[in-house]
């Protein structure tokens, strides 16, 4: 595959995912209402956004590398910056295995930023430097998979709401005070 047929696989497949993601949440609204969830949702669509830009930034680039290497280190930042303040503010507790080792994707981030900065530093591996930085943006995408399935199948989305906030449509008896 040429490499500008595999970031244009990769942009549609991150929107389609991301705009697939939207639905999910519309869906649970009390995903919405607690700020550790209503976080950690914003987390799996960044997950799906960041390397949907990066992909478009490749592909816009043609023969322009300074296009694809801004694009590149200004989305690996933001999203650096976006998990370490997630990371911060979101307790580890209950997570699964992902979940505890959330930093690898920060250092994803930083090595796609330096291969953004050092073009060259690909060659020293023998990759073209896209090649490089689509394997990292894969390892994103897998990461945010990896995101999207613990906090859909967590425990902490999964606890019973109380009888007044019921979307379901089904009755829940009031709890004795």
């Amino acid at each position: 595959m040429d490499i500008q047929g595999f970031y244009a696989v990769v942009a549609v497949t991150c929107f389609a995912l991301a705009g697939l993601w939207w639905n999910v949440v519309n869906g649970k609204p009390q995903w919405r209402e607690r700020p550790e969830l209503r976080r950690l949702s914003a987390g799996v669509y960044q997950s799906f956004l960041v390397p949907g830009l990066m992909s478009f930034g490749a592909q816009l680039a043609g023969t322009q590398t300074a296009i694809w290497r801004s694009v590149f280190v200004i989305a690996a930042l933001a999203g650096g910056a976006c998990t370490v303040q997630l990371i911060r503010l979101t307790p580890v507790s209950g997570r699964g295995m992902f979940g505890r080792h959330r930093w690898v994707v920060v250092v994803l981030y930083a090595v796609i930023a330096v291969f953004g900065l050092f073009p060259e530093l690909a060659r020293e591996i023998e990759l073209e430097p896209l090649q490089a930085e689509g394997i990292l943006v894969s390892l994103l995408m897998l990461a945010g998979h990896a995101l999207a399935w613990e906090f859909m199948y967590g425990p902490e989305t999964h606890q019973p709401q109380p009888a007044d906030q019921r979307t379901d449509g089904q009755f829940a008896p009031p709890t004795p005070p």
